[in-house]
């Protein structure tokens, strides 16, 4: 391999060969302490910086890890994301972030580049078409863990962080039945996902203790399908109205939806979301919410791997982030 441009100049500086220079670098024994001084301090002024793709190449591992998900659409994955980039640069460790459009084949595809690149570790949020997860057992097979995340595969024996769902859905339940209103929509996420199930059985068996009607239950899998089913379901009854959104996504698709009907926010309709927390200070009111925060999940998921990175790659961790209620202007 031909040595770097700044290597050659540094040994030529210091009348001393490029092997020396190099293992100077690298605190080798062999070279003296004066030698290690001069080369780094030269180095120094030259901003010299080593082949990324050579140490790789020597340490058979990138110090880059991968964040998949499937689409980087509301601020929960930008503060996660944050987040483990915060506590990867303490270890002069990049990210890379790929997103698979919820599709298994792309997922398939990105977990590829990431054997290839070797990279250090994978954060995956799973798409909500993902059955099979033998290309992620691969992966790990192949020296690479892998901490699953707030999407994460049910009923597989996997590390997994992710929000307290069940418990999310019940302290949603709870606040909402302090309200009035006669007539209560739930407007979940995609149902074949664990994440709706559990934040939609919490709700429901909180909700069954109230003996007050059943709420309606709809499935909106983005914003702009939220904005839709609510403007429909809600055309000419929008008053003595409560709504649960599950998602910041879906409460700014129904907050669409409520502001094109003038709907009168709490007097008509109570609305309370579950949030990272950034979405509902935009609105007037701002917008009761459970906090699930993305930033805390990610400080948890970047523990999770360093336990699996500590030798050990079939470490299997699982644990639940709480939640916290915090009242805005929307419930009445």
């Amino acid at each position: 391999m031909t040595a770097s441009p700044t290597l050659k100049k540094i040994s030529e500086h210091l009348n001393i060969s490029i092997s020396t220079v190099s293992r100077a670098l690298k605190d080798h024994p062999d070279v003296s302490v004066e030698t290690i001084r001069r080369v780094k301090e030269l180095a120094g002024l030259m901003e010299y910086e080593p082949n990324g793709f050579a140490v790789n190449l020597r340490k058979k591992r990138s110090d880059t890890y991968a964040i998949l998900v499937p689409e980087i659409s509301g601020y929960f994955y930008h503060s996660f994301i944050q987040s483990i980039e915060e506590e990867a640069r303490k270890k002069s460790y990049g990210v890379m972030i790929m997103q698979s459009m919820d599709d298994p084949e792309i997922e398939r595809e990105n977990l590829k580049i990431c054997r290839y690149n070797h990279l250090a570790g994978v954060f995956a949020a799973i798409t909500s078409h993902t059955t099979d997860f033998t290309f992620f057992q691969k992966t790990e097979d192949f020296g690479i863990p892998v901490v699953f995340f707030d999407k994460v595969p049910e009923n597989e024996k996997v590390t997994s962080i992710q929000i307290a769902d069940y418990d999310a859905g019940v302290l949603a339940a709870e606040k909402i039945s302090k309200c009035t209103k006669q007539t209560v929509i739930c407007l979940l996420g995609n149902p074949t996902m664990s994440i709706t199930r559990l934040r939609r059985a919490g709700f429901e068996d909180t909700w069954a203790k109230t003996n007050r009607n059943s709420p309606i239950w709809l499935n909106a899998e983005n914003e702009q399908a939220a904005y839709y089913i609510l403007l429909d379901t809600c055309r000419g009854k929008c008053t003595n109205l409560a709504v649960f959104c599950m998602s910041d996504e879906i409460l700014c698709g129904a907050m669409r939806a409520l502001y094109e009907l003038k709907a009168n926010i709490p007097h008509q309709v109570s609305i309370i979301a579950l949030s990272n927390g950034f979405m509902p200070r935009y609105f007037n009111p701002v917008v009761s919410y459970i906090e699930t925060s993305g930033f805390n999940l990610g400080k948890l998921s970047f523990t999770a791997m360093e336990k699996k990175q500590s030798g050990n790659t079939e470490i299997v961790v699982q644990e639940m982030l709480g939640c916290t209620y915090f009242e805005g202007g929307s419930l009445n």
